[in-house]
């Protein structure tokens, strides 16, 4: 052992200077000995660095691992010189907490996807979409994807277990074929090509499960080689000025709570996963992009994409996007193709039961009979395909079909059959009946779709979704709101029963107008605060993903005013208007921060300590402390600061960014800010509430301690729950489009009805539409005397990304 370290000394040194990467020499002798369970490939790593020959040092580092007796023995496939030229460089080894948090990635991206393939029942059965090589000139000739020659230095290596592909092997195939061209491509880039409702989403998360699939089953060292497959919509990709590892990082970071963990000086998680290497990029919406905006996003990928990548995008648009010049070079351009009449015919029969109905199996018929007529061009599209699926069951949609005059030409059958989609899926079961009508979804959908359309992203955020409406209404109804639930709990607080006394004054008249103030000052200037414009939730900084937003501008205000309030009223108010801004200031920055979960802390300690901040909680308590020691005595001032740092320490703490939980999609973002909301409200009002009820039954009594402590509490927690509240400012908005005769009962209930009936689907954050010739369809239908903007071009016009 002593003569393999004296022997490594060298080659260390070496390392260092070759590689300007300085490591440890433990570690560096640690990869060419057993013992560290350190897979071959991170010590192949090293060799080629220092160009040495492989096969010398792996014969070398297998008969140390013999000579040791410790760890795994190296396996003879491994001893044994490659069969195949090696494409790419091994990924470098990173720490075990990230290969950790690569695992978990894994797992949340696939559980996210399985869930929606079968909502979209892609597999039960799937539709057999053939594909071939492009023969469009969108990328470079096929050989500098294929042939290993003539591959940079910098190309993502081959998944682990997979041997280059052929250019026979990439020429044409099945969806299942796909997977294999993913992992053995020796350019690591592939662009699928195909028109609206071709099934481009389908065969990315085809591919995506599959790919899952393989990587769970390999051995942990060549799992750790293994990248995990995201995809990601790119609608968002600002590519002007946001760089792909900057906006994957942050991508990765919004839609999966897990890696906006961050590593001392390391940066989080997400964004070391994206420098690794250790995921690759499943990329859709590229079609989406406005025009000027697609050719820089091209331009940008060619540059700085070095990990696996698979580009998806209709074929006109990317073609437009390409325009002769600009290219992604060294990719593999494949074009998905009609579905035969023959497999489409045999998809259909499946899909129903053995003996089929008469007008079922002449539709078949048809098919197969007449290939070249308008129902039987329209079906060889997996759109098509799938929606007259989920109308199989109603005999008029099939029998209009068959009816040769009713069509003349393809897209009238595909209008045709989206037309009849939302009725014929929007229908709930016994357990979960849907309490609107598919005439109420149509309406609002149709507003929904409409907007979407005209709006910048193209996706439907319920966040930002009061942006569509006027605001003034919002914030006079929550200050109306709040002045008359203020006034009137006041008058009892104030009353004779409460006694409740600020600077002197009491009663119920004084109570009246002076807790309607507070009520009208605090909910207008909580409800001003939500409209303001800020970043959508889970966007992070480009620099290096490591914050929400810099500053939380709606908590600052929030507990400015609230600290103000609470030392002005009960000392002077000039120690008010020093306390708030300064622990509003301090909230402000802390609760836009991310903090990792702290280790080695009981259960119980450990959900505290994420859920109270201290530094918030320090400054509240040294204000407000401070403040009531100077007017009231030490006593006094010690209690108050004791109640603020706990109270100001949890509404700050409770509002951070967490760092834990699985995928966030829509609706579980809506179900953590009610949950939020109310942890806030009832956290503020309870300890306040007890403090103040304490302080107010000592100087008049049990009851009055006891109503007091209660009317203030419940202010305190309905206050705060507002203020801190999207989905109250989201159910405002829907209240204005119910007024005006577009939303439903129910408020925001219609867009989880819309999941659960496969209309909508998340969209990382977001919602997006099914399908995008389904949002096309229904904002055509939009009505313009209920306010609806409607889109301003008919069905089949360009989309919204190709006008200039």
């Amino acid at each position: 052992m002593k003569k393999q370290r004296r022997e490594c000394k060298p080659l260390w040194r070496e390392f260092c200077e070759r590689s300007e990467h300085w490591v440890a020499y433990s570690t560096f002798h640690g990869w060419f000995r057993s013992g560290r369970r350190v897979a071959w490939s991170q010590a192949l790593h090293v060799v080629r660095i220092l160009g040495l020959d492989e096969n010398v040092w792996r014969a070398r580092w297998a008969a140390a691992e013999s000579n040791d007796g410790r760890g795994a023995r190296i396996s003879a496939q491994e001893t044994s010189p490659p069969a195949t030229e090696r494409v790419g460089s091994p990924l470098p080894p990173v720490s075990d907490v990230l290969l950790a948090a690569a695992d978990e990635l894994a797992a949340d991206v696939e559980s996210q996807w399985r869930t929606e393939a079968r909502a979209q029942q892609l597999f039960d059965p799937a539709i057999p979409v053939p594909w071939g090589l492009s023969a469009l000139p969108v990328t470079s000739p096929v050989e500098r994807a294929v042939e290993i020659a003539q591959q940079p230095i910098d190309v993502p290596p081959l998944l682990p277990g997979t041997t280059p592909v052929t250019l026979d092997g990439v020429r044409g195939g099945e969806l299942e074929d796909l997977p294999l061209v993913y992992g053995a491509l020796p350019s690591g880039r592939v662009v699928i090509l195909g028109r609206s409702g071709s099934g481009k989403s389908g065969a990315a998360i085809g591919t995506l499960l599959r790919a899952l699939e393989r990587r769970r089953g390999l051995r942990d060292e060549d799992r750790a080689q293994t990248p995990v497959p995201v995809l990601l919509d790119c609608r968002d990709w600002e590519a002007d000025r946001e760089e792909l590892y900057e906006w994957l990082a942050r991508r990765l970071a919004a839609d999966y709570p897990r890696l906006r963990a961050r590593r001392r000086k390391q940066g989080t998680l997400a964004a070391q996963l994206a420098r690794s290497g250790r995921v690759s990029l499943f990329l859709e919406g590229f079609d989406e992009l406005a025009p000027d905006l697609r050719a820089t996003a091209l331009e940008a990928i060619d540059r700085q994409a070095a990990l696996r990548l698979v580009l998806l995008s209709r074929t006109d648009e990317f073609e437009k996007a390409v325009g002769g010049t600009r290219h992604l070079s060294r990719a593999l351009a494949l074009e998905l193709l009609p579905v035969r009449p023959r497999e489409a015919a045999e998809y259909l029969r499946r899909c129903h039961v053995a003996q089929a109905r008469s007008d079922w199996q002449r539709l078949t018929g048809h098919i197969e009979a007449s290939p070249d007529s308008p129902v039987s061009r329209a079906l060889s599209s997996p759109l098509a395909l799938m929606l007259l699926r989920r109308q199989s069951e109603d005999h008029s949609v099939v029998e209009r079909l068959l009816r040769p005059e009713s069509f003349g030409s393809r897209d009238e059958v595909e209008d045709f059959l989206l037309d009849g989609y939302l009725p014929a899926v929007w229908k709930g079961t016994p357990e979960k009946p849907l309490r609107t009508t598919s005439e109420e979804a149509r309406t609002c959908l149709g507003y929904l779709a409409a907007r979407m359309t005209e709006d910048a992203s193209g996706v439907l955020s319920w966040q930002l979704l009061h942006r569509w409406q006027p605001w003034l209404p919002r914030v006079l109804a929550t200050g109306l709101l709040g002045m008359t639930a203020t006034a009137l709990v006041a008058t009892v607080v104030f009353g004779p029963l409460g006694q409740y006394t600020v600077r002197g004054s009491t009663g119920s008249l004084f109570g009246l107008w002076y807790g309607g103030f507070l009520g009208a000052l605090f909910g207008l200037v909580a409800a001003a605060a939500s409209e303001l414009p800020r970043l959508p939730v889970g966007r992070l900084r480009a620099a290096e993903g490591a914050r929400l937003s810099s500053f939380n501008v709606r908590v600052c205000l929030l507990l400015t005013l609230a600290m103000g309030i609470a030392v002005g009223n009960q000392t002077h108010y000039l120690y008010g208007a020093v306390a708030g801004p300064v622990v509003g200031a301090v909230a402000g920055a802390a609760a836009a921060r991310t903090w990792p979960a702290p280790r080695g802390l009981p259960r119980r300690c450990r959900l505290l300590r994420l859920r109270l901040d201290p530094v918030t909680g320090a400054a509240a308590g040294l204000a407000a402390g401070a403040a009531y020691g100077v007017t009231n005595g030490a006593v006094n001032g010690a209690f108050a600061g004791l109640t603020s740092a706990l109270a100001f320490g949890l509404m700050a703490g409770v509002t951070r960014p967490s760092a834990q939980g699985d995928f966030s999609d829509p609706h579980t973002l809506w179900r953590r800010d009610r949950q939020r909301s109310l942890t806030v409200g009832i956290a503020a009002g309870t300890v306040l509430g007890i403090a103040l009820g304490v302080r107010n039954g000592i100087a008049h009594g049990a009851l009055a301690g006891v109503v007091a402590g209660v009317g203030i509490g419940l202010l305190v927690a309905a206050a705060c729950a507002v203020g801190v509240s999207d989905a109250w400012r989201a159910r405002l908005t829907f209240l204005q489009l119910r007024l005006r005769g577009v939303a439903p009962p129910g408020g925001p209930r219609i867009l989880w009805e819309a999941g659960r009936c496969n209309v909508l689907r998340g969209q990382g954050p977001a919602l997006a539409f099914q399908h995008l010739r389904l949002q096309e369809r229904l904002a055509s239908d939009a009505v313009p005397s209920r306010g609806v903007i409607p889109p301003s071009r008919p069905s089949g016009a360009p989309s919204r990304a190709e006008r200039p």
